[in-house]
């Protein structure tokens, strides 16, 4: 069985608490899990040896004390790695976690939306996921229209959402004209996937209700301010993904309260 959405709008934490925490942490999806929210984004990419580790730039400088990029090293290199320290002292020591100590991490505790930074990785993380029984727990995500066909075709049980490819995001930023609404449900259906994952700037009405009428479901990020995270509610998007959930999460909760009354 697949991953099910939440009678409400859901509120995923990305890269876990990634707003005062260093990012796709351990220490950062625990902080994800004790806060409450419905979902923590984890990225993936691969070591050179193979493995799916967690990373989301593609050179190691940004969040780590390495250097060069992360498909050029073994996976005993990475894991030799500081990638706390960067965010401040007081992290100092935080690993790179594999996906599957992610996954380890967050079974029947937290379902994970799993951002593929390569499509070179799709073989490794599908593997991953169901040698862990956890494909009713994780969503992929960050996929363009081949990665998803790849994915449904090796698992049909996972749920994947379609991202914005180049040419398409090109097509969104002349605004959300029928033309783009139109091209990008259309590839969303011939693709098989759950529904779309988008940029929130991209986001109207149309869409949203054009989406839903095609029971296809709609994903968008990052949120991090409470008007916006109101505004898109009201659209009525399925999930919100957020750098920020310890800010959010008491806005959201008051949404769903009002919303679905006890």
């Amino acid at each position: 069985m697949s991953y099910q959405l939440p009678p409400h709008t859901q509120l995923i934490a990305d890269r876990g608490n990634s707003g005062p925490s260093p990012e796709n942490t351990r220490l950062s999806i625990e902080q994800a899990i004790a806060l409450g929210v419905d979902m923590a984004e984890v990225d993936v990419r691969l070591s050179r040896d193979g493995v799916p580790v967690l990373a989301h730039y593609p050179t190691l400088e940004q969040t780590t004390n390495g250097n060069g990029r992360v498909h050029e090293h073994m996976l005993t290199e990475l894991k030799r790695l500081d990638a706390g320290s960067w965010k401040g002292p007081q992290f100092a020591g935080e690993p790179i976690l594999t996906l599957t100590e992610a996954l380890e991490l967050a079974r029947h505790r937290i379902p994970l939306n799993l951002d593929l930074k390569t499509p070179r990785a799709v073989q490794a993380t599908v593997t991953a996921v169901r040698n862990m029984a956890m494909l009713d727990q994780v969503v992929i995500t960050g996929c363009a229209w081949r990665c998803v066909k790849k994915i449904r075709a090796q698992e049909p049980n996972l749920m994947v959402l379609l991202n914005l490819s180049q040419s398409m995001e090109l097509l969104a930023q002349h605004g959300p004209t029928p033309l783009f609404r139109q091209a990008y449900l259309a590839q969303t259906r011939n693709a098989g996937a759950a529904g779309i994952n988008i940029n929130h700037i991209y986001l109207n009405r149309e869409l949203v209700t054009a989406v839903h009428q095609a029971g296809l479901t709609v994903w968008t990020w990052t949120v991090d301010d409470e008007p916006r995270l109101q505004e898109l509610c009201g659209l009525g998007v399925d999930s919100i993904t957020t750098n920020w959930p310890e800010r959010m999460r008491p806005a959201m909760k008051r949404i769903v309260e009002t919303r679905f009354p006890k």
